[in-house]
């Protein structure tokens, strides 16, 4: 295209790509083909250090001598961006090939399986030699550089890759489409097509709006149709001998799909499929020339499908000539690297492709063991034998499960499986911890909304509106109680004296809060922390408390880990108080700025009573006015007028800083501590990015 500017690739000679195949696109590649071959290699090795299935060592990945798959896929990518592509495209390419040899049920399996594995809040307990953890450190490996680089493109990639590939993967029968159109929409979710034009988002540092891909839907679906046929019809050879050992209805390819729609031999099918890719690409051209000459069109959109057009003539090339396609048989060559994929970026913007890195992700051990799951029975004291005839737990039971139902952050449960990596707290006892920390929290939630009068959690009604104030604060007291008789499963008196500590402690916490607001008295800022490291950095303090008693090596025994404890506290606290006033989301799921319902002292309020009088005089008036009303929610006027008179003082600033103050302690503490047990800890570092605060980028 006349105008666009070619930053990272080169043309490709037209001559050279005629020997191999037919595309009318012209093909380039990225001149950095070397980042992109080292991150294949070293996905090879990690897979093998780490995994220990052996797939990488029958797997074809995206190695070709003519140019890395991702080479030709995202010529125009980014460069420190290229590696971390390749890399997480292979991970799918090895994942894709073990689940082609399973039946369709099994593979759905294994795809939900690294589906919940690239999950930021996936809540299960995995064992450490399981092969879901071990994908997991794979993948969180690379996510994690990604998020460094940019945060919001990655998470959109991460929750494409998930909800539009794996989530979906394996649910069509090949053999019920009735037409091509049915056949195009299934293979397209298949393909994963949705997680590859995320992926092309992130290449580029370009961010599409709803109304963008609006505009961009027929230049695009043009572009994907003729991408999902060029594979089918380079990898027919291959997919028709792994069809043989498949169950019926698996053999998802075009060139099959007409040869028994059409009652027609596999050349003749071909050849079909042929003209269709070269009419495909035809209308790709016209298509995106036609929206060029119709609308204004930005540079961002322009850059976007030009970067797909490059796409569908380097995967054509690339399928014409690769191992995967057309070498199968051979055992792919193993060749060897020294990079990690944390180095990739830094080989950008000049490298020997040799240097010596001295961090590496296999520094953990590996085994392969079959993961652990929490029983269906969890959450639910032993059955009550008095009176058991009439009488069952069923009513005090249903606010539990009702709180329990809802959509849950999972942030502790993330944070369990990520410290267990050093712990390695054994399968039973780390379930036995999860169960007790979700309990407590849950029981937690139910009486908090009670005591701040709060009408929604998660944007459903609170517990005690549902089932009654009485109901709730029983069932909330029955499940501390089942948390106890969790701890005593532990096998260890010291794991239910960590418990009832740590409860005391979470109780005094709470009660100075609720002294606070009951009588208007606030807090000083050395008050408010201390209520909120007994109250909120309690239960934190616990789960860590029971996984060191619990722990298999003792590893961290040697280690304070209180100090982390209560900056994760903290951090999680201020950010939750900061975000109930500046999320849109937060407002959808429990009110505008319900905090201040509650006549909350957040730290947001602290920091403002502390600096202005006259600001601290008017918003304990409009707190001592709910307090005459305490049935009716402050008036928007009165919120907003709140809000003024934190901007007024900076409030909102200060806590900000303050949490990227925390975040920037936090990061320290994992580093110090991956420096002291000498092991990496990528889930930690991962899951902190997810709650990130720096540069003022939130999960709003």
């Amino acid at each position: 295209m006349a105008g666009f500017q070619y930053n990272h690739s080169r043309l490709i000679d037209p001559e050279e790509i005629s020997k191999y195949c037919f595309t009318i696109l012209p093909v380039r590649i990225h001149v950095r083909d070397d980042i992109a071959n080292a991150a294949t290699l070293a996905l090879v090795r990690d897979w093998n250090e780490l995994v220990q299935d052996g797939r990488e060592k029958i797997s074809h990945c995206s190695l070709c001598d003519k140019g890395n798959w991702c080479s030709f896929i995202f010529p125009e990518s980014i460069p420190n961006r290229l590696g971390l592509l390749t890399y997480l495209t292979d991970i799918g390419l090895i994942h894709d090939d073990a689940c082609e040899e399973m039946s369709m049920e099994d593979a759905h399996h294994e795809h939900l399986d690294l589906d919940a594995a690239l999950d930021l809040e996936d809540t299960r307990a995995l064992a450490k030699e399981s092969k879901s953890s071990k994908t997991k450190s794979l993948a969180s490996y690379a996510l994690l550089e990604c998020v460094k680089i940019d945060h919001q493109q990655s998470i959109a990639m991460l929750q494409s890759y998930r909800k539009q590939w794996l989530s979906v993967m394996e649910h069509h029968d090949t053999r019920t489409f009735e037409s091509l159109e049915a056949f195009f929409r299934a293979r397209s979710l298949n393909g994963g097509m949705g997680a590859y034009w995320s992926m092309i988002s992130f290449s580029l540092g370009v961010t599409l709006t709803p109304e963008d891909k609006a505009l961009m839907e027929g230049v695009v679906e043009s572009a994907e149709r003729a991408l999902l046929l060029t594979n089918d019809y380079y990898s027919w050879e291959r997919e028709l001998e792994q069809s043989g050992i498949q169950e019926d209805g698996k053999f998802f390819n075009v060139v099959n799909f007409f040869m028994e729609r059409e009652f027609i031999d596999a050349e003749s099918a071909l050849e079909k499929v042929k003209q269709r890719i070269l009419f495909y690409e035809a209308e790709y051209l016209e298509r995106k020339e036609n929206l060029y000459k119709s609308h204004v069109v930005p540079s961002h959109i322009k850059d976007w499908l030009e970067s797909a057009g490059l796409a569908v003539a380097g995967n054509h090339y690339w399928s014409a000539t690769c191992p995967r396609h057309n070498d199968w048989r051979a055992a792919p060559i193993q060749l060897r690297t020294h990079l990690s994929i944390g180095d990739l970026a830094a080989m950008y913007p000049e490298t020997d492709g040799n240097h010596d890195i001295s961090r590496s992700l296999t520094s953990h051990e590996a085994s392969d063991t079959s993961r652990t799951s929490v029983s269906q029975d969890s959450g639910r004291c032993d059955k009550v034998e008095a009176g058991a005839d009439l009488l069952d737990t069923s009513a005090i039971q249903a606010p539990c499960d009702y709180i329990r139902s809802m959509p849950s952050k999972g942030f502790r449960s993330a944070l369990i499986e990520a410290l267990n990596i050093w712990m390695q707290v054994p399968p039973r006892k780390l379930d036995i911890i999860t169960e007790v920390i979700d309990l407590l929290h849950s029981s937690s939630l139910m009486l908090d909304d009670i005591e701040d009068d709060s009408s929604l959690r998660r944007g459903k009604p609170s517990t005690h509106a549902v089932f009654g104030t009485s109901q709730t604060i029983n069932s909330a007291t029955y499940l501390y109680t089942c948390a106890v008789q969790e701890a005593t499963k532990l096998d260890s008196p010291e794991s239910v004296n960590i418990v009832l500590d740590e409860l005391q402690t979470l109780f005094v916490g709470q009660s100075w809060d609720l002294y606070w607001k009951y009588n208007l008295r606030p807090p000083m800022e050395k008050e408010y922390f201390e209520m909120v490291d007994r109250k909120t950095g309690g239960l934190f303090r616990m789960l860590v408390r029971l996984m060191e008693a619990s722990s298999s090596t003792g590893k961290t025994a040697r280690l304070n880990l209180d100090d982390f404890s209560r900056k994760i506290g903290r951090f999680f606290q201020i950010r939750d108080d900061y975000m109930n006033l500046v999320s849109h989301t937060y407002s959808q799921q429990k009110g505008f700025c319900e905090d201040l319902d509650e006549g909350k002292f957040s730290y947001l309020i602290v920091h403002c009573l502390a600096h202005d009088a006259l600001c601290g005089d008017q918003i304990i008036g409009l707190f001592r006015s709910r307090l005459l009303m305490p049935d009716q929610p402050l008036s928007r006027e009165a919120k907003l007028h709140i809000l003024e008179c934190l901007e007024k003082t900076k409030s909102m600033d200060a806590t900000l800083g303050l949490l990227q103050d925390l975040e920037t302690q936090i990061e320290g503490a994992i580093l110090k501590l991956e420096e002291d047990l000498g092991e990496p800890n990528f889930p930690l570092q991962l899951l902190l990015k997810s709650l990130t605060v720096k540069e003022a980028i939130l999960n709003a």
